[in-house]
């Protein structure tokens, strides 16, 4: 797996979630840790997506050396793909 990146998450074919981070594999370790004041996301995660794992997909693009780029692709992603889990900005 890609250290930095974006990912989609998905099930069964629906887009639920669009993230960046430095570490992909550390964050999606973050997201299936139950915690107090997590996204919904992580909840959907610990929950339905561990019990039917097999249909939850994670794609992962890997980051380039420029500056910058992780957030315009993951902007560029959510206005494009609508994730369920992601907050709408406009």
């Amino acid at each position: 797996m890609p250290v930095a990146g974006v990912y989609v998450l998905a099930y069964m074919g629906k887009v639920l979630y669009v993230g960046r981070s430095v570490d992909v594999a550390d964050r999606m370790r973050q997201h299936l840790t139950p915690a107090v004041g997590r996204l919904l996301v992580d909840w959907w995660l610990q929950g339905v997506g561990q019990l039917d794992a097999e249909n939850v997909r994670l794609d992962v693009l890997e980051a380039p050396a420029s500056d910058g780029w992780m957030p315009r692709a993951e902007g560029a992603l959510i206005a494009q793909l609508r994730p369920l889990f992601n907050v709408a900005t406009h």
